[in-house]
């Protein structure tokens, strides 16, 4: 079994600069490298401090030259936010500048927060569509003299440039399924095993007993009509 790292910067305190949250990414990135971690992933997120990830690539090309063992992950480019030129070009430049270490998942989305401004009007159901009109349009594009002519994008023949170090591509996207499922899960080259990832939330400020109380007896309360998990709060025995 092999472990991995899935971070964002996760700002929860206001008076913590956004430079500052990046030295500490950084710092956590750099451990599971050095830790034996397989791989780092990272995601795209928009106006939201709670996770603050409006680029991937841009991150993991800055990881590329501060790691050496690690594989390098977006978990996830949001489709309907990616036209499928831009998208091949910039995974394609990634895994070079990693040196073949790019790993790509890409995901329709979650937030209609982000849909209502970065698409206005855009509902899952075509975000999903759009995910699985993108991924076959990647690969063709990698593969060279590629023309498109589908429900979202239309473009001529057109090559990737540049073309990912890894052939046939960083990935193996997997086969087609609901056309508004949530992700088209990335797949790894057979020969690679499954991975674990593991996400990493910064500390919060130690609460008082009587606060932490009341949030577990509110977890487990009988006025709701909705069967509530049991909830064991360890910290107050």
């Amino acid at each position: 079994m092999k472990f991995s790292l899935f971070v964002h910067m996760e700002r929860l305190d206001a008076d913590q600069s956004h430079e500052s949250l990046y030295d500490e990414y950084i710092e956590l990135c750099d451990m599971a490298d050095k830790g034996g971690m397989s791989a780092i992933w990272t995601g795209e997120h928009h106006c939201m401090d709670f996770t603050i990830a409006p680029n991937p690539f841009i991150n993991l090309a800055d990881l590329a030259r501060r790691t050496s063992n690690v594989r390098l992950g977006t978990s996830t480019v949001i489709a309907p936010f990616w036209h499928p030129i831009k998208l091949a070009g910039e995974a394609a430049m990634t895994d070079i500048i990693t040196g073949g270490r790019l790993d790509i998942g890409i995901a329709r989305g979650a937030y209609n927060f982000e849909y209502q401004r970065l698409s206005p009007g855009l509902d899952a159901a075509t975000a999903g569509s759009r995910m699985r009109e993108l991924v076959p349009a990647i690969k063709g594009l990698w593969a060279g003299d590629y023309a498109h002519d589908g429900e979202h994008w239309s473009f001529p023949t057109s090559t990737s440039a540049p073309k990912p170090l890894q052939q046939p591509h960083p990935t193996h996207p997997p086969p087609p399924g609901r056309a508004n499922s949530n992700r088209a899960r990335p797949r790894r080259l057979r020969r690679r095993p499954r991975s674990v990832r593991l996400s990493w939330r910064p500390r919060q400020p130690r609460r008082s007993k009587a606060s932490r109380l009341r949030t577990c007896r509110g977890s487990t309360s009988r006025g709701s009509k909705r069967a509530r998990p049991r909830v064991f709060c360890p910290d107050l025995l």
